[in-house]
């Protein structure tokens, strides 16, 4: 469910109405994996990449891989961009811009994975993982030459490991190749389930260069707390500072939620609310790394590309919200 926060403040005022709905004895809605569009660089305290040992290789496999056995192990804007079947979810702008990808450097064996602790989970609790996973070949006979799958290690000290399917849809002109595949795990002792994005390549290419055609898709990666609600919890602007044309908005988040500004001029006119993009050409969607969020900018750059900004009018702001969708 979408829900619209009325914590509404005007330019050189504070105010303090708000509307927001929530259900009660509900589990609220949260997505506790980190960065889990890959939007971000990855690094320590999201993605990693793991080099492991080919699995299923056969006799005389590779015993271990490393980064030059892959010509991409990270993030590209091969992303899933069509999680409403048939719409490109925000065009032209593209909400969904990265996504993890890799990618071989050569027709033998390798194996890598994307992986990331998710900490922050009630011990011993039920938690849905999911991501969207694909394959890209020009060759569907090439679709067995590598395993794609998602783990989820939970349970006591992690030594529960749920596995996905492997996958075998490819998106060579078929967008719909794009999958979501979901395994259910208990969070650990620690409150804790370890995902890991595999790319498993146990199959040789004999085809000269045509090992850059076999690449694997992740995005959309999440841990829900298993039967949580879709509505979005309470939430409020905490903090408004308006100095010359310098202006604050802090306001209250949920992990992963997407969030935009809504601008009015007038409050007494319901339907005068409009979005606010600071660029025609720009996603205006903010996306909360925690449990609050600090918007800074000026309002003259802020408006820049409405030509109806009057600078000394009165303005009302509110937050709109958008809990995450895996």
């Amino acid at each position: 469910m979408k829900t619209t926060s009325c914590a509404s403040t005007r330019a050189g005022i504070r105010a303090g109405l708000l509307l927001s709905c929530l259900l009660a004895g509900c589990v609220s809605a949260q997505n506790f994996v980190r960065n889990p569009d890959f939007e971000d660089p990855l690094g320590p305290d999201n993605w990693t990449v793991v080099y492991t040992a080919v699995i299923g290789g056969g006799s005389g496999a590779p015993t271990n891989c490393g980064p030059f056995d892959f010509l991409v192990a990270g993030r590209t804007t091969m992303a899933h961009k069509d999680m409403v079947p048939g719409t490109w979810d925000g065009d032209p702008y593209y909400w969904s811009k990265f996504g993890g990808h890799f990618a071989p450097n050569h027709s033998w064996l390798m194996h890598a994975y994307f992986r990331q602790l998710v900490r922050g989970l009630k011990p011993g609790s039920n938690y849905v993982c999911s991501a969207w996973m694909a394959q890209y070949t020009r060759n569907d006979n090439y679709l067995t030459k590598a395993e794609v799958y998602m783990e989820a290690l939970g349970g006591p000290g992690r030594s529960v490991v749920r596995r996905t399917p492997n996958v075998y849809g490819n998106v060579n002109n078929n967008p719909a190749g794009w999958q979501r595949y979901v395994v259910t795990n208990t969070a650990s002792e620690a409150g804790e389930i370890e995902i890991r994005l595999h790319y498993n390549k146990n199959g040789s290419v004999a085809q000269v260069w045509e090992y850059r055609n076999q690449n694997a898709y992740f995005d959309h990666v999440a841990v829900v707390p298993e039967g949580q609600s879709d509505d979005m919890p309470p939430y409020s602007i905490t903090q408004f500072v308006h100095t010359n044309q310098e202006i604050l908005l802090t306001w209250e988040t949920v992990m992963n939620n997407k969030y935009r500004i809504q601008v009015s001029r007038d409050l007494a006119d319901p339907a005068g609310w409009s979005w606010v993009r600071w660029s025609p050409y720009l996603d205006t969607n903010i996306h909360a790394p925690g449990t609050n969020y600090t918007f800074r900018t000026n309002l003259l750059s802020l408006f820049s590309y409405d030509p109806t900004f009057d600078p000394n009018a009165p303005l009302f702001f509110r937050i709109y919200a958008e809990r995450y969708v895996p």
